[in-house]
Formats: C-alpha cells, structure tokens, sequence
C-alpha cells in the first residue's frame, strides 16, 4: 500500500515570495504574508493527520494520540488569540481603517468553539472521563475543518492588500508580530508545543526555500534543543507528525492495515 502523506484531503497554501518571478525582490508585506502561510500549512498537515489517522488508531495509541490533539489545538489557540491581541488591532490602527478586519475575527468565531469542544474531548480522553471513540474525533474534526481552511486561505490575500495602504505606513506591524510571535513561541514548552511544531513544519517545502524557518539565532538553538534532547521524552506523541524530528516530511504513522 502506497504511504499517505498530510498533504490531503486540504491543500497547501503556496507562499507570495515563492511565487515571485526570481529575479523580483519581495517587499515586507509579500515577506509578512509568506510568513503566515507557513504558520497555516502548520496547522493544515496538523489538521490533515489528524483526519487520515483518527479512523486507524488502534487501542494502545489511543491517549498518544489524543496528546497530538491536544497540542494541535494549542497552537491553534495561540495563533489566533495572538492575532486578536496584537495583530488585527495594528492593522486596523495602522491602516485607519476601524473594523478592517472584523470579518477575520467573523470566521474565527465560526470554527473557535467547535476547534475548543474538541480539544476538550481530547482531554476528557486523557483524564479518562471520555472513551475515546474513532467516530467522534472523526465527527467533531468535521464539525469545523472547512470554515477553519476557508479561514487559513481567506486570510493571506486580506495580508497582501495591506500593500494599498502604503509599504512605510504599514512597516511598524513587523515589531507587532515579532511581539506575538514571541509571546506565543515563548508559551510553548520543550517536551510539548515546540516538538509538535518541528513534527509539523516540513523543511523541504517550496524545494526548500523554507528551511530555516523560523529565522534567527533563538530559534535555531531552540530546535537543537528540541531536536536532540527534549523530542524523545514523548516521542509516541510525535510519532503521528508529518514530519520527523528534522522537519522531514514522513509517511503518517497510522493507516489502513494492508
């Protein structure tokens, strides 16, 4: 049987910069709106494995599973409690435009809380006052994956038409997400969110072009930490990622018995 990636059932987002002629230097909001298409295929390979896995786990990888969840659901919630805390407001703020983004905080509003119903069933499982059950995770990831992608894709062509307002007008948001960005990276522990994020971000998509994503001195050292001390401690959670621990695409761990 042919392995099965976390590409489908939804489809990858392609990044601006990627899809500039080569010669075309990107500006900061092309940069800023690739940037947030990394962070969605993140959470679309986290959603797509859950959906390709959830009808195959046997008895044993039940609670493992349900951690994967767990901490699926987690970066969602600090993604998006971070746009509306920082980024949204500074869009609005910045662009003079009052309620330039509601329609944003709209299509969160019509996933959010069937996403959080289902990373409390999650926990249920874990603390045993739930059985877990294939049916239900399939049934409540169902309740919301579509508005949610619809969401992930909507949001990057709103990001690209920041560019009307004026590349200079619009150049403080960088210190905003750098804020959100470290604020939400920094809620994230070394045996838990930081693993489930390097299972998640393929390294060798766009042919590579993202490799080191994220930038920067802090998080390479945080990935060799991660990478090479902490990702064993549960490294059953992790076995369900896209990606092995190097950020490599892998064949998604449980499947249809041949």
């Amino acid at each position: 049987m042919a392995p099965v990636y976390a590409d489908q059932p939804f489809k990858l987002l392609h990044t601006p910069i990627y899809e500039l002629p080569k010669d075309e230097k990107p500006d900061f909001i092309q940069s800023l709106a690739s940037d947030m298409v990394l962070v969605h295929n993140i959470l679309i390979r986290g959603l797509n494995s859950i959906i390709l896995q959830a009808p195959h786990i046997q008895p044993e990888d039940e609670i493992a599973f349900c951690q994967y969840i767990l901490h699926w659901s987690q970066f969602l919630e600090i993604h998006h409690s971070g746009e509306e805390k920082y980024f949204f407001p500074a869009v609005e703020r910045l662009s003079g435009q009052k309620g330039l983004m509601t329609v944003n905080v709209n299509q969160h509003d019509k996933f959010h809380a069937q996403a959080d119903d289902f990373a409390d069933y999650a926990k249920a499982c874990i603390a045993g006052t739930e059985k877990f059950s294939r049916q239900e995770v399939v049934k409540r990831v169902d309740s919301f994956a579509e508005n949610l992608v619809t969401h992930l894709n909507d949001e990057i062509p709103t990001i690209l038409g920041l560019r009307e307002f004026g590349l200079e007008k619009m150049k403080p948001l960088m210190a905003v997400v750098e804020k959100e960005v470290k604020e939400g990276m920094g809620s994230m522990t070394f045996t838990g969110g930081l693993p489930w994020f390097l299972c998640s971000n393929d390294v060798g998509f766009e042919d590579g072009l993202w490799a080191d994503f994220p930038p920067g001195v802090a998080p390479k050292v945080i990935s060799f930490v991660c990478r090479h001390l902490t990702f064993g401690v549960h490294a059953d959670w992790w076995k369900f990622g896209p990606c092995d621990r190097f950020g490599k695409l892998q064949p998604l761990y449980a499947g249809p018995k041949e």
